[in-house]
């Protein structure tokens, strides 16, 4: 599935700022986020947006917006599309916004959907599951972010064939949902390109007096032969559409302009004394400066008695935020064992009795009772409950730990123990390996809890000869009975491999000189503090198990450069999810598996000092012949090292399944690609459907060799119907395409659209046999 972001008309550019509001006294009253919003097409500000960073909701300032930093370094705002798992595994895809200051630390949380509303995580907040990766070399994709001259936006369809060369099919009107064959028409732009609208300094619209009345930008349009083809009055205050009511000229001397340049300065008296002010420049109708006033913090005028400056005295810091994972590090387990009821002559002690069993009620934590013998003397009867122990030790082969047992007896009389009443034992075959015993000469009445401990490993455990005995004196000279009760047994294991991992966003920061990382600050996905308590490390996205892994790579040869001077190529293969995510880095020498690791700066080899004749990295597909009829069986990538310059002759890196340096394989024996020639291949047609409404769209139904379909949505929804059967709602802004993904595949199984309201507007554009 590809997600683009083909945007409804009329589209909106934004640009955020976070500012503090501050109070006259100084202090900050609290945190907004300023939208200065623009029409994508035109330029024309056609607003301005206030709201708060953590809720969405409309902030109302209480007092003065500024800077929340006064050294000028303003916060940093980093944007993560994440997923809100639901409990029944649903995922919704929304756009986590965290800002921090230049210290790192949290300032707000702003997450919307991806319409750019405000949106509220109901389930668990992580990486977007991934989804099976597009392979099929006759996908159209579409390509947006072009205006024609007269600013309309427009989408270019393109092909890719199997050798990786894209054709042009045409371009789609996203104004009216038009589709045309052919190059796009000349004088197309990127939007917002500077050469098709361009706004002038500022003038003033003065009265028969002489006086302003309005302050005024003069914005131009240009045709695509460079001549202006329009002319636009804005209001320079309100982004709107500006009527004159006298004579637009250039503004008289002292006329303020709509903005004036406020800087927070210190002034810092002879004794070290720092004072912290504000200076408002003013400027002339053709920028220059022409004064300034100075005012204290809380807003009343201020002069100077030392010497004016910067008030930031800390070096210049920079931030950024990453997604990583910790995952625990081998680490002691406890693990709860399981008792089955055995014998005393298991465990080499047939010289007692069995107590008649079952011992289940006891194994279970509960009480069983041993009742008293009534003799004859001078017998001494001592019977025994014996267990045998065992557990599940997944992911713990070689670990070792300890093993601990507990329980409490009582003496319950009538008679008087006589020397030894029992004991607890832990024994291994017929080894004892602890015992501790009850109260010699116990009296009626006496209570105490018995444990023992040995140090054991996974293979003991595993071995099935391990025993816990509890013996008990149940006649000697007289009789007595015996409770028992509070059995407690647990195996702790060192070594044990970790199964689970958490999520966690870092922030580092960095000196914007010399790039040294100065500090990190580690939250959770909601921006709470986190304390990482195993090792950090790159996440990787699990992917769903009834889809293929979804993670593609690239290789690419770069330069590594010493203190000296010296250069040294090697490779660097970048692997990433479906949603373009980074899952792993890898360096390697150019034969692409011994490691590598870089000494000096690194860089591109063709730029700066670096060898301009440095090897270039060519992918080339291959055939193995794996029954021996000549015929290609397999197909794999062939990694090649190219001298640009002609001088070494090609180098083979290795052979790869699916073009993954991850995934080494080595052909049976390699032969030219070939192609069933009597098959004869089945031409590939081409088609697009611009709908408005709520009719059915079911393509497979009318092209049953469906092998691609693009949707996107102009306006409103549209629901989408695949092969689950339940109709989703796509909402307007979004780009998504499906596609055959494996050979085998001949077409696609279901594709249905309808529009949600008479409203939608979408665009389909597909390929079938």
């Amino acid at each position: 599935m590809i997600v683009s972001g083909a945007a409804a008309t009329p589209r909106l550019d934004a640009e955020a700022t976070l500012l503090c509001d501050v109070l006259a006294d100084g202090t900050a009253a609290g945190v907004a986020l300023v939208e200065a919003l623009y029409d994508a097409t035109s330029g024309a500000r056609v607003g301005t947006r206030i709201v708060d960073p953590v809720t969405g909701a409309t902030y109302t300032p209480q007092g003065t917006l500024g800077p929340c930093s006064p050294d000028g370094c303003n916060a940093t705002t980093s944007v993560l599309v994440l997923c809100d798992v639901a409990a029944d595994g649903t995922a919704t895809q929304f756009v986590r916004a965290t800002t921090y200051d230049c210290a790192g630390a949290l300032l707000a949380t702003l997450d919307r959907d991806l319409a750019g509303a405000a949106y509220t995580v109901t389930g668990t907040v992580g990486v977007c599951p991934t989804s099976p990766d597009c392979e099929s070399p006759t996908t159209p994709v579409t390509s947006v972010g072009l205006c024609l001259a007269d600013g309309t936006p427009i989408a270019v369809t393109v092909v890719r064939d199997c050798d990786g060369v894209v054709t042009s099919e045409g371009w789609i009107n996203l104004a009216t949902g038009a589709w045309s064959a052919g190059a796009v028409p000349a004088g197309t732009v990127a939007c917002g390109e500077s050469r098709s609208i361009q706004v002038s300094g500022t003038f003033c619209d003065l009265d028969t007096n002489g006086d302003v009345v309005g302050l005024v930008l003069v914005e131009y349009t240009y045709g695509e032969d460079g001549a202006i083809a329009s002319v636009r009055l804005v209001d320079a205050v309100t982004g709107g559409t500006y009527t004159p009511t006298g004579t637009v000229t250039v503004c008289p001397a002292g006329v303020a302009q709509p903005e004036r340049d406020l800087l927070q300065l210190c002034d810092t008296a002879t004794d070290g004394t720092v004072t912290a002010f504000v200076r408002d420049y003013a400027r002339d109708e053709n920028g220059a400066i022409v004064g300034h006033s100075d005012y204290a913090l809380d807003g009343t005028p201020y002069t100077p008695a030392g010497t004016v400056g910067s008030c930031s005295l800390e070096p210049c810091r920079d931030s950024q935020t990453v997604m990583v994972c910790d995952v625990p590090a081998d680490s002691t387990t406890t693990i709860t064992p399981t008792i089955t009821d055995a014998s005393g002559a298991d465990a080499g002690l047939g010289r007692f009795p069995d107590l008649p069993g079952p011992y289940t009620p006891l194994w279970t934590g509960g009480s069983m009772v041993w009742p008293a013998d009534p003799g004859p003397a001078p017998a001494q009867i001592h019977p025994v409950a014996t267990g045998l122990i065992a557990a599940d030790l997944a992911g713990c082969d070689g670990a070792s730990g300890t093993l601990s047992v507990s329980v409490r007896v009582t003496q319950d009389g009538p008679g008087t123990g006589q020397a030894w009443d029992g004991a607890l034992q832990l024994i291994k075959g017929t080894t004892v390996l602890d015992s501790q015993d009850a109260l010699h000469d116990a009296p009626a009445g006496w209570s105490g809890t018995l444990s023992v401990s040995a140090p054991v490993t996974a293979a003991d455990v595993a071995a099935g000869d391990l025993y816990v005995a509890l013996i008990l004196e149940t006649f000697h000279l007289s009789s007595k009975q015996w409770t028992a009760d509070q059995f407690t047994m647990s195996l702790e294991l060192e070594g044990c491999e970790a199964t689970t991992s958490t999520q966690f966003l870092r922030t580092l920061v960095t000196d914007c000189a010399t790039g040294e990382v100065v500090a990190t600050t580690d939250t959770t996905m909601d921006g709470q503090p986190y304390t990482v308590t195993g090792e950090v490390a790159q996440c990787t996205a699990t992917p769903d198990s009834s889809t293929p892994d979804c993670q593609s790579c690239a290789p690419v040869v770069l330069c590594d450069t010493d203190d000296t001077g010296a250069t040294v190529p090697f490779l660097r293969t970048v692997c990433r999810d479906c949603n373009g995510l980074v899952v792993s880095s890898t360096d390697t020498e150019l034969d692409g598996t011994t490691p590598y690791a870089v000494a000096g700066t690194v860089a591109n080899c063709a730029g700066g000092s670096a060898d301009t004749c440095a090897k270039q990295i060519i992918e080339r597909c291959g055939c193995s012949d794996e029954d021996g009829d000549g015929i290609g069986d397999v197909m794999y990538t062939e990694l090649w090292a190219i001298d640009p310059c002609g001088t070494d002759a090609p180098v083979l890196l290795g052979t790869y399944e699916d073009g993954d340096p991850a995934k080494p394989y080595t052909p049976t024996a390699p032969v030219e690609c070939t192609v069933d020639e009597d098959a004869g291949p089945t031409p590939l047609s081409t088609g697009v459907r611009a709908v408005t409404g709520t009719a059915a769209q079911d393509l497979v139904a009318g092209f049953p060799g469906l092998q691609s379909i693009s949707l996107t949505v102009l306006a409103g929804a549209v629901n989408v119907t695949m092969t689950d059967g339940s109709a989703v709602p796509i909402p307007a802004g979004i780009t998504m395409t499906w596609s055959v993904a494996k050979d085998e595949d001949s077409a696609l199984a279901a594709a249905s659209f309808a529009g949600a309201s008479a409203a939608a507007s979408y665009l389909l554009n597909y390929t079938f046999r």
